[in-house]
């Protein structure tokens, strides 16, 4: 089995980071890959490393000619049996051809890009049904989430960070742009005189994130790491996770919160709405709300039953329902499946 994979996201992001993931296990499953993305050099040398043949283009806009003739003449030449495109921007650029052509969502994006696409996967039901809403057969649309894969680090500790024993350690890992609602964190954090954040993440809003730190007092407090690679290490090292979300379609944070084994606090949004049950798995409050946010980090750092019973069950949904090899056995299936 060939299959072509077409990435055009950014550097980061949680289906950039999916995608990745997805792209490793179906390596090691002995899948014979080729990725076209972007010449981002952080995902071109992982996908070399795991042996994968590497196409780097601009893959603009519409009026990207250039890329798009590219990218017909390496599905001509490599004659695929199946073309995955990830988000909008990569389904754009499936061409007319024989294989099966996929188009796999994680968003509400415009299913005109999908034109090409003989099936669609989403990770969530919402989509799905946004899909068949939108005028796709109910028999093409088809629902996989994703996974979290549990990985190896070197542990931190709040020495690494000067942070005390005795305070709390509230992450954030996420881009910091508008509808990711960071300054709710840092709101948060300002009502709670022990805690300090870690915001791991880049973004167009770090600038003005910074300022309001400043302007509650809190510049010793918050802490703006960038894009980090060991979320896992943080997410080891937090008592807490926060995802602060204006809109959210399904939230890998969660599971990677469940995987790492560390409580999480979301806005109900959509995705966390859809993975958390209150206070079982997690913690649900309203969107925009820095004080409930507040509240229930000082509840769950109260209650030691809490946050064991939300750790405990968290773990086994992400070993049973979203597991690495329960998804990815999922998404061979399909192939298996579908493939012309």
């Amino acid at each position: 089995m060939k299959l072509i994979h077409i990435i055009g996201g950014n550097p980061h992001g949680g289906a950039e980071k999916f995608c990745e993931d997805l792209v490793s296990s179906l390596s090691r499953r002995g899948i014979e890959q080729h990725i076209i993305t972007r010449p981002y050099e952080e995902r071109v040398s992982l996908f070399m490393n795991l042996g994968c043949a590497v196409s780097t283009l601009r893959l603009g806009k519409i009026w990207d000619i250039l890329s798009r003739t590219k990218v017909n003449r390496i599905i001509n030449k490599t004659n695929p049996d199946i073309i995955l495109g990830w988000m909008s921007r990569g389904a754009s650029y499936i061409p007319y051809h024989s294989c099966l052509k996929i188009g796999r969502l994680g968003g509400y994006y415009n299913l005109k890009n999908f034109r090409h696409c003989d099936r669609l996967i989403c990770n969530t039901t919402h989509l799905v049904d946004y899909c068949i809403k939108s005028g796709w057969p109910s028999d093409k649309v088809h629902y996989i989430p994703n996974f979290s894969p549990i990985n190896t680090f070197t542990p931190l500790n709040r020495k690494d960070f000067d942070i005390p024993n005795d305070s709390i350690i509230v992450l954030v890992l996420s881009r910091l742009e508008e509808r990711k609602g960071i300054d709710l964190a840092i709101r948060a954090v300002s009502k709670i005189p022990h805690s300090f954040l870690l915001i791991a993440g880049e973004g167009s809003l770090e600038p003005s994130l910074n300022s309001l730190s400043r302007e509650l007092n809190l510049e010793k407090r918050v802490r703006f790491l960038g894009w980090r690679k060991d979320r896992d290490a943080l997410l080891n090292l937090a008592d807490v996770c926060l995802i602060t979300s204006h809109e959210e379609p399904f939230g890998n944070v969660v599971l990677n919160c469940w995987v790492s084994k560390t409580p999480v606090i979301s806005t109900k949004t959509e995705g966390p709405g859809f993975l958390i049950g209150e206070n079982r798995n997690g913690i649900l409050v309203p969107i925009d709300d820095a004080d409930a946010i507040a509240s229930s980090i000082i509840s769950l750092n109260n209650s030691e039953e809490l946050e064991t019973k939300i750790v405990e069950n968290g773990w086994e949904e992400a070993n049973n329902t979203f597991s690495e090899d329960n998804i990815v056995s999922a998404y061979v299936d399909f192939f298996n499946r579908y493939c012309k």
